[in-house]
């Protein structure tokens, strides 16, 4: 899980992927690697948002991908 733009350099949200690795997906698997990718981030607050607003989009945006990602490896349609 890559996370770009919400620190000083770019962050691979180590802690989560090692939460997903090896495991069958799950919904409540899914919400807390997310919130482990969200916790990885270092954002800083400015005119677009607070360190709590990206943290919170960070999370959102996390769980969106997962879930489709693993829709698409089910064989999903687009």
């Amino acid at each position: 899980i890559a996370l770009t733009g919400v620190g000083s350099r770019n962050i691979q949200a180590s802690e989560a992927e090692a939460l997903l690795g090896g495991k069958e997906p799950s919904a409540e698997l899914i919400v807390e690697a997310s919130k482990l990718a969200a916790a990885a981030a270092d954002p800083t607050a400015d005119n677009r948002g607070s360190v709590a607003y990206k943290r919170s989009v960070i999370r959102v945006f996390t769980e969106r991908a997962l879930t489709e990602s693993i829709r698409q490896a089910k064989g999903g349609a687009q």
